[in-house]
């Protein structure tokens, strides 16, 4: 019953020291778990009670029992019982009692060092609550078993203005898991044989090289681009014939012009030498030579040829020699496709 009533007592305190604790509980499950502690306590009182101011209370060699829970990392919070002792000064008598309380524990690390603070109901003669504080370390010395020691100081919280000091030792077990977790076995990686990112179960197009794009099924992306076939025939010097070296060329060239979607551009051109005028109509008749073969031998649609004449206004070559005369006397076949190719890394 003396402990009902105290535990009753200290019930505010309970809650307020669990308030404080609990501040940082949703931050970290690391380290949770209940303790019990088993401790010596030598206690150092020095007062006379109210009831017999002619004895002097002196130092006490007792016992307890600390039950906590370690919140996380810094924080933990405990009820404390324990059995006092205390001598009575100038003579062999004692006088028993007991100490009920409740305290929050800030733990600094990973040092084994921790703070204390917290409210005590103590009962010998007199009844009191006083406030303590105090320094405390811990050793690890098996799986979930600790040493304890702890130094507190004691200031009643009443008229009597008593001021106490203790000191603890003690053993703890954590009722905690301390076993490392388990990891889980990674789940084994989808297949994907052509090693394109795509797992074989999704992908429609196995086996693509391993350096072209795929999309989401696993099949190379197709892109389109514009590619320029250029065709280019010479002529001799006041000629428009076609020279018959030049047939393969053109026959080659005109699978370019098989779809109706196509147009080519042939445009003809002479050399500086000669009349300007003369010149413009030779030119004419060159892409118009070439045109022909294009159309009559090869089945090109003519509609889809545009000629112009150019003369002597677009020279390669600007030399006044035989040479550049030459690679100017010709007529060029220019077709713009748009192609279909496959996208690469």
């Amino acid at each position: 019953m003396i402990f009902k009533g105290k535990v009753a007592k200290l019930i505010p305190a309970i809650a307020l020291a669990s308030a404080a604790t609990t501040v940082n509980a949703q931050q970290s499950e690391k380290d949770l778990g209940f303790y019990i502690s088993g401790f010596a306590d030598y206690y150092f009182a020095h007062w006379h009670p109210e009831e017999t101011t002619q004895q002097r209370m002196g130092e006490s060699l007792g016992f307890g029992v600390d039950f906590g829970y370690r919140i996380n990392e810094s924080f933990a919070a405990r009820l404390e019982l324990a059995k006092l002792n205390l001598a009575i000064e100038s003579t062999d008598n004692e006088k028993s009692g007991h100490r009920v309380g409740v305290d929050a524990l800030y733990h600094l690390g990973k040092s084994g060092f921790y703070l204390v603070g917290g409210v005590k109901q103590i009962d010998v003669y007199d009844s009191f609550t006083a406030a303590n504080v105090g320094f405390g370390g811990y050793l690890e010395v098996a799986d979930n078993w600790t040493v304890n020691t702890e130094a507190l100081l004691l200031k009643s919280l009443e008229s009597n203005d008593y001021t106490d000091s203790a000191l603890k030792l003690g053993v703890s077990y954590t009722f905690a898991d301390t076993k490392p977790t388990q990891q889980l076995a990674a789940a084994p990686a989808p297949l994907d044989a052509d090693q394109d990112g795509v797992a074989d179960g999704q992908d429609d197009c196995l086996n693509t090289p391993s350096n072209e794009v795929v999309d989401s099924k696993g099949c190379t992306v197709i892109e389109e681009r514009q590619v320029v076939e250029r065709l280019e025939v010479l002529f001799e010097h006041d000629q428009f014939d076609v020279a018959p070296h030049y047939f393969a060329d053109i026959e080659a060239f005109a699978k370019y012009l098989k779809n109706d979607d196509v147009t080519a551009k042939i445009s003809g051109h002479t050399s500086s030498l000669g009349n300007e005028t003369y010149n413009q109509t030779l030119s004419v008749k060159r892409a118009e030579a070439v045109k022909a073969i294009l159309v009559d031998s090869h089945g090109v649609n003519a509609a889809n040829i545009l000629v112009a004449g150019k003369g002597e206004s677009e020279l390669v070559n600007q030399d006044n020699t035989e040479e550049a005369h030459k690679v100017n006397r010709r007529a060029v076949v220019v077709v713009k496709l748009v192609e279909q190719v496959k996208k690469t890394k």
